[in-house]
């Protein structure tokens, strides 16, 4: 498996469960090892998605209703140039 969640700091358990596995979903086409780190930002209601790998670095921010559902993340992963 190329992607692993290194750190995942949302306090709910059934969303910290969903985002990891967005990001997860998201990468797994992807070639090589790669780890991500995701960020709960409670003063603004979003999240930092950070990834790693093969020389490579990768970082959003999620924001808003819309940006924070898990299919949205996993698109955006799926997405970035990795």
């Amino acid at each position: 498996m190329p992607m692993k969640i290194f750190a995942n700091t949302e306090p709910m358990p059934e969303r910290r469960a969903a985002l990891s596995s967005a990001v997860i979903d998201g990468s797994s086409q992807w070639t090589g090892n790669f780890e991500a780190k995701i960020t709960a930002d409670p003063a603004r209601s979003g999240i930092r998605i950070e990834i790693e790998g093969e020389g490579r670095h990768w970082v959003r921010d999620f924001d808003g209703p819309v940006e924070l559902r898990q299919d949205f993340i996993r698109k955006a992963v799926e997405q970035a140039w990795f």
